[in-house]
C-alpha cells in the first residue's frame, strides 16, 4: 500500500488500487495510517498539489449518486451548480487542472454494484485514461469483486492493482490485545514505553482468557474489532461483579474499610469472556447463516417460500426438484436486482 502511494500519489501517477478483506482486518486503518505518515511528503510536494477525497459508498442512497457526492466534493466552491449530466460534471472536475491530482477513496465500494456495473466501470476507466488526473482507491469485503463482477476491467486495460488482507490469526490477535493492555498502564522501570519484559502478565484480564477470545474469533472471521469489542465487554462484565461482590460486602460486614481493601482487584476470567461471546456469536446454527454467501441466501430463501407455498389443498405436498428451485431463484434473483436499480 505504502509502494502504491509513493509511485503514484507522490509522483503524479494516475492509477487505481483494489483492497479486499474480511471486515476487521484493517483495510481503513491501514490506510489512514498510511496517509497520516505521507502527510509532510504530500505537502512539500512542489509538482503538484494533492487533493483528498474519502466516500462511504454505503451513504449513497443508490449507486448512481455516487456522481452527485464525487461533484459535492470535487467542485472548487459551494456555489458552483450541479449540473443535469453530472456524470460528465465530474469526470471534467477530476481533470480540470493538470497541477492538481484528485485522490478518491471509495469505501465500501461494492455498493456501488448495479445489474450492467455500469456505474463501476466507469469510475475504474477513468483512473485508466492517458490524461487521467485521478488516483482511485476502491475498498471492500470481496476478494474476487474485480473478476466476478467486472470482468471487463482486464479486456481494456482498466484492470486494478490488488490488495488483499487476510484475516488475523490467533498469534496477531492475540498480541494486538496484549499490546493494548500494557498501553494503559505505565512501567515504571520502562517509561519510555519500550518492548515490555518476557513474562510479564498483562493488566486486566487472564493470559487464558485473552487466548480463549483469540482463538474464538479466529475462527469465526478473524476480525480484530469483535476480538477488541469482546474484550470491552468482559472488563465492563468483569467490574460489575467487582461492584457486586464490594455491596455484599458492606452489608455484611461494619469494617467496610478493611473488607475492600482486602478484595482483589478485579481481572477478567475466562468465564467472563465466555459469557461475552455466547451474546456476540450467539447460536452456532444462527452464526453458519450468517456466515452464508449472498448466493446462498437466496437459495435457502428460495427453498423456504417454495416449501411453504408447496401445501396444496388436499393437504399434500409437491416434490421439489432442482429444476423448479433453480428456476425460482432465477426469478428471486431478477426481483432483487430490479429492486435495487
Amino acid at each position: 500500500m505504502m509502494d502504491f502511494w509513493k509511485k503514484h500519489v507522490l509522483q503524479n501517477q494516475p492509477g487505481c488500487l483494489y483492497i479486499s478483506g474480511m471486515p476487521g482486518t484493517g483495510k481503513t486503518a491501514m490506510l489512514t495510517e498510511i496517509m497520516r505518515l505521507v502527510q509532510d511528503d504530500v505537502l512539500a510536494l512542489k509538482s503538484h498539489t494533492v487533493k483528498t477525497v474519502v466516500v462511504n459508498c454505503m451513504s449513497v442512497k443508490e449507486p448512481k449518486q455516487i456522481y452527485t457526492k464525487l461533484v459535492e466534493e470535487l467542485r472548487p466552491s459551494l456555489k458552483t451548480p450541479i449540473q443535469s449530466d453530472v456524470v460528465k460534471q465530474a469526470q471534467e472536475l477530476m481533470n480540470a487542472k493538470k497541477n492538481v491530482l484528485n485522490v478518491v477513496i471509495l469505501d465500501e465500494i461494492d455498493s456501488l454494484i448495479t445489474k450492467d456495473q455500469d456505474v463501476l466501470y466507469k469510475i475504474f476507466e477513468w483512473a485508466s485514461l492517458p490524461n487521467s488526473r485521478l488516483v482511485l482507491i476502491g475498498i471492500a469485503n470481496a476478494l474476487d469483486l474485480t473478476d466476478r463482477i467486472l470482468p471487463r476491467l482486464r479486456a481494456k486495460n482498466c484492470e486494478p492493482q490488488l490488495l488483499n488482507f487476510n484475516p488475523y490469526q490467533v498469534s496477531e490477535i492475540s498480541s494486538i490485545i496484549k499490546d493494548r493492555l500494557f498501553s494503559l498502564v505505565q512501567d515504571p522501570d520502562n517509561p519510555s514505553g519500550g518492548p515490555v519484559p518476557e513474562g510479564t502478565a498483562p493488566p486486566l484480564i487472564m493470559p487464558m482468557a485473552i487466548e480463549f477470545c483469540a482463538r474464538k474469533v479466529a475462527s469465526s472471521m478473524g476480525d480484530l474489532r469483535t476480538a477488541l469489542d469482546v474484550c470491552r465487554q468482559a472488563i465492563e462484565l468483569a467490574e460489575m461483579d467487582y461492584k457486586k461482590k464490594l455491596n455484599v460486602l458492606k452489608e455484611q460486614k461494619s469494617n467496610t474499610t478493611a473488607d475492600t481493601a482486602s478484595l482483589p482487584a478485579p481481572v477478567v476470567t475466562v468465564a467472563h469472556v465466555s459469557r461475552v461471546l455466547n451474546i456476540v456469536f450467539g447460536n452456532s446454527n444462527l452464526q453458519r447463516l450468517k456466515d452464508l454467501n449472498l448466493q446462498q441466501k437466496i437459495v435457502l430463501g428460495v427453498l423456504l417460500v417454495m416449501i411453504r407455498s408447496s401445501t396444496t389443498k388436499a393437504n399434500k405436498k409437491d416434490v421439489l426438484t432442482v429444476g423448479k428451485v433453480s428456476k425460482k431463484k432465477n426469478k428471486e434473483k431478477t426481483t432483487l436486482f430490479r429492486s435495487s436499480n
